[in-house]
């Protein structure tokens, strides 16, 4: 069963990512966060030369794919691992899934790659391969109970504050439902309240 990434980012240092994770999902915001949790677990303090990202539209047409494999085999001048990922990569996947499955039976040690795709078909034989030795990230959009989860999570984790059920509703009505914005609005929330444990209806109405 794939994970949603907002499961993930509660404890990502928990999760291990083999060598390849697969986020995939219309949630741009979500699949960013889950980059930069990652960051770190690969990399450590390394500098983020040891980071290459790909266009997967321009895979094929303007860059061979060669160069991307050839890039996960590259030892890293900076340390010990390497961090590759492939953003846009739906037609990259459709097109070179063979290639994917046949790296992914000797993936080099030293490089993580990650693919970046709206959608992800799971009978493939590279979807199953992933979910077995790699990381499956769903990074869609949150509704209703879901959504109110999160936005309690991301207000205790991150801001320190309490918000209510009702609370966490009405923020979704006035702002929507895409968690980029809500994280920027309760921001912005946090320090409204101060030193206050909590954010109430009557806070969001204010701000």
């Amino acid at each position: 069963m794939p994970l949603h990434v907002t499961e993930f980012l509660l404890s990502p240092e928990q999760h291990t990512l083999g060598p390849i994770v697969v986020l995939h999902g219309d949630d741009r915001y979500m699949k960013q966060e889950a980059i930069h949790a990652i960051e770190p677990i690969v990399l450590g303090e390394e500098e983020d030369t040891s980071i290459t990202r790909f266009d997967g539209k321009r895979l094929e047409k303007e860059v061979p794919p060669s160069t991307l494999f050839d890039e996960l085999k590259t030892v890293s001048m900076w340390g010990d691992q390497r961090l590759v990922i492939v953003d846009d990569a739906e037609k990259f996947v459709s097109a070179f899934r063979s290639r994917l499955e046949k790296y992914l039976e000797a993936p080099s040690k030293s490089s993580l790659l990650i693919l970046d795709v709206k959608s992800w078909n799971k009978s493939t034989k590279l979807a199953k391969t992933v979910a077995k030795i790699g990381l499956d990230l769903e990074c869609k959009e949150l509704k209703g109970s879901q959504l109110a989860k999160w936005i309690a999570d991301t207000a205790e984790q991150v801001h320190q504050k309490q918000i209510s059920r009702d609370a966490s509703l009405l923020l979704v009505e006035l702002v929507g439902t895409h968690c980029g914005q809500i994280h920027q609005e309760l921001s912005k929330l946090a320090t409204f309240v101060g030193e206050a444990a909590r954010i109430s209806p009557d806070d969001i109405r204010a701000v």
